[in-house]
């Protein structure tokens, strides 16, 4: 046997595995970190576009590469079986618009002290009356009649809207407001699409924000809205879409379609 051949190729087998191994590695990482598909001349054009209608854009647009479906989705009916210790503890203050629609007015004095702390209190009532749902702060302002919070469930984690919980803290009537719809996820489509470039989406609004518009953040939601509040009301069933959420720093939102064409 020629052992010096044979060492030859045993060196290139090795050098063939490290190489296929070191490409498999790579390609991995390269599946796994966040796609920026957009080439510079792109980037400069979109960057000029928002300049010209006076738009700052405050936060990172970064494609997303999985797969997505819409959803189906009906309306959850709230009661007091769905919610037995909210009912115990505040029957009184407690309506249910046809089935689907829960408000309350419950006295401020009641339930908080002026050195209550607002957001911490809307967390703790969704951990003690809420814990099996999942939500997130969609936003939260101030105005001359008190404070408002607006919290969002989360489906596969990424919000699925319109469902909500609303925290109103009124000054004027002294009273905390509270709505709330349940939107229940049935099942995935079994279409499955590629999402849509975020830059896409920032462009096809752009000329309806107002001048000097700060867009401060662009998410990637599960959208269904009724044309009215009846409509929600006597709606049984939906679909609710992957759409692009675009916010500006005034709390003003807007949505396109996150399905790529």
């Amino acid at each position: 046997m020629n052992w010096n051949r044979a060492k030859t190729y045993l060196i290139l087998a090795l050098l063939l595995v490290n190489i296929l191994l070191g490409y498999s590695i790579y390609m991995e990482i390269q599946a796994n970190k966040p796609r920026n598909t957009y080439s510079e001349e792109m980037i400069r054009h979109f960057h000029n576009y928002l300049k010209q209608h006076e738009i700052s854009l405050d936060t990172t647009l970064v494609e997303e590469k999985d797969m997505i479906s819409p959803i189906e989705v009906n309306y959850l009916n709230i009661s007091e079986t769905l919610y037995p210790h909210l009912f115990y503890d505040f029957r009184p203050y407690i309506r249910v618009q046809k089935g689907k629609k829960l408000t309350m007015a419950i006295p401020l004095a009641m339930i908080m002290t002026e050195d209550t702390d607002h957001l911490e209190y809307t967390e703790k009532f969704i951990k003690r009356y809420f814990p099996d749902e999942d939500m997130t702060l969609k936003y939260n302002s101030r105005d001359e009649h008190g404070e408002f919070y607006y919290y969002t469930p989360l489906y596969k984690g990424r919000p699925l809207e319109e469902a909500f919980l609303t925290f109103q803290f009124d000054d004027t009537f002294h009273a905390l407001n509270i709505t709330k719809i349940n939107i229940q996820p049935r099942k995935s489509s079994v279409e499955e699409h590629s999402v849509s470039s975020p830059i896409k989406a920032v462009s096809q609004v752009v000329s309806q924000m107002a001048p000097g518009s700060h867009i401060i953040q662009v998410e990637l939601v599960y959208y269904y809205r009724p044309e009215n509040d009846s409509d929600l009301l006597l709606t049984e069933r939906a679909r609710a879409f992957p759409s692009w959420r675009i916010q500006t720093s005034d709390h003003q939102f807007f949505y396109v379609s996150a399905i790529h064409q």
